[in-house]
């Protein structure tokens, strides 16, 4: 991991404060600590990673399992704040299209067309501030909301910059169901999210990300979000781009080495924020949304989503959205043999896919038994799906998509005992240890790198499953 975020960063990496080991073991043993007093008194949802005080909104839930859309509907902001992943140095395109996962919304029913095709149960929207784009967000809102009725969950979020009281009364009659409020945007104010209460939008949150100098004022302010109709409060973990790191720099936080670089001062003020609030027993229920998270939920679910575009017969998905693809390579006499076998399972043809020169077949795991393991070079690729479009108004038409999946991990020299426990381990979901101890006995004895091949298979679980803790701190 060290490694992946250093070239990944490039020369902004020596420019960052990072974690010594004797740091990171000593704030490790800290949040631990934090854990454990936590884990008494709220619950820790999806894998451990979601700690939280009280219920979660249902936007919150529909992120969770993937069924929400986000639309942004520009990228203009009013403000420039220190925390923001965004590239606030210039103002983007005043008429910026409204768009989704690459593609865009000339008109509102184009959105509403998306939200249908792809099974959405709840839609975002976001910016930049939309609400910089009344006329818009409201048109969006009001057909999303005719179309689709109470099928969707329908949320915005705002710096509440903009909000006054005839508007925010236009979007509660219009069908938004939760306006969001990032306070922290907006020195603390909360006069927007107890008018938005007022004007009758359902549910009003206070979404912030958690700035770890500002941590006694928001404890200070949890009764008075309670008195204003706030329903939730949900917290975030300070996440480090191209576009802040120099700000997040400055301040001197520490880095952490995760698939998302977050800031640890911020994650440790969130636990203190949801301590104090359950150690007082405070009705204001609290999320708190760390870099983990979003790597555990949020990320496979993206990827799953553009697996429903991208993925092809012969391919399969792992539990966290990442494309496997099986490739047998062999002579063209053996190649050939192992297509009359297929055809003769009666497999669907579109479960394999044979090169022009007769001697590469890529195939679904799931005919991966026909194969004459005796000569054949079978390799195993791991892609993280991506798309572009061609014409980003053309939608994902036959034609349009432009697949651009990246390659994550290739694996070669599989043999039938280590496809068989790879099949146990990550498709038939065989306790690990036993199926560990059934290699070992299909292994003939003194075959070599058998130790390591078991290394090898234990460590694509990091393409294959999603956590259950916290992640190490380094």
């Amino acid at each position: 991991m060290i490694a992946r975020t250093r070239q990944k960063l490039g020369w902004a990496y020596s420019a960052m404060q990072w974690l010594s080991p004797e740091e990171a073991a000593a704030h490790t043993r800290t949040r631990d600590e934090l854990l454990n007093r936590l884990s008494e008194r709220v619950q820790m949802s999806f894998g451990g990673t979601k700690p939280h005080w009280g219920p979660l909104s249902p936007g919150c839930l529909s992120c969770a399992d993937g069924s929400w859309r986000c639309n942004f509907i520009h990228f203009r902001c009013s403000h420039r704040c220190f925390f923001c992943p965004q590239d606030r140095r210039a103002p983007p395109e005043p008429e910026a299209c409204p768009s989704t996962d690459e593609c865009d919304f000339p008109n509102p029913q184009d959105h509403v067309q998306f939200l249908v095709e792809s099974g959405a149960t709840g839609v975002a929207f976001s910016g930049g501030d939309p609400l910089l784009a009344p006329e818009t967000l409201l048109a969006h809102v009001k057909a999303v909301r005719s179309a689709l009725g109470s099928s969707i969950y329908i949320w915005a979020y705002t710096t509440g910059y903009r909000a006054d009281g005839a508007f925010l009364a236009e979007l509660a009659r219009a069908g938004l169901d939760e306006i969001r409020f990032n306070i922290a945007a907006n020195h603390y104010d909360l006069k927007p999210a107890a008018l938005a209460k007022k004007q009758n939008i359902p549910v009003v949150t206070v979404e912030i990300p958690m700035v770890p100098e500002d941590l006694e004022n928001v404890q200070e302010l949890l009764p008075e979000m309670h008195d204003a109709g706030v329903s939730f409060l949900n917290i975030h973990q300070i996440l480090a781009t191209e576009n802040n790191y120099r700000a997040l720099s400055a301040r001197r936080y520490h880095f952490v080495h995760q698939r998302v670089v977050s800031v640890l001062e911020s994650e440790f003020a969130a636990l203190r924020l949801l301590l104090y609030a359950s150690e007082r027993n405070l009705p204001l229920p609290i999320n708190y949304c760390c870099s983990e998270y979003k790597d555990w939920a949020q990320m496979p679910a993206l990827r799953r989503r553009i697996c429903q575009v991208v993925l092809k017969p012969f391919q399969d998905v792992s539990p966290t959205g990442y494309i496997r693809s099986f490739i047998v390579r062999d002579s063209t006499e053996k190649i050939g043999s192992l297509l009359r076998r297929l055809e003769q399972e009666r497999t669907e043809q579109r479960c394999w896919e044979c090169d022009s020169y007769k001697t590469e077949v890529r195939l679904h795991c799931s005919l991966l038994p026909v194969v004459d393991f005796s000569t054949a070079k079978v390799s195993l690729r791991y892609l993280s799906p991506g798309l572009r479009l061609r014409d980003r108004a053309g939608g994902y038409a036959d034609g349009n998509v432009i697949v651009t999946s990246e390659i994550v991990a290739e694996l070669n020299g599989w043999t039938r005992e280590s496809i068989e426990c790879w099949r146990k381990l990550y498709v038939l979901n065989v306790n690990p240890d036993q199926a560990v101890a059934d290699f070992k006995r299909a292994t003939p004895p003194g075959t070599a790198g058998a130790e390591d091949i078991i290394a090898t298979l234990l460590d694509l679980s990091r393409w294959e499953r999603r956590g259950a803790r916290m992640p190490e701190l380094f």
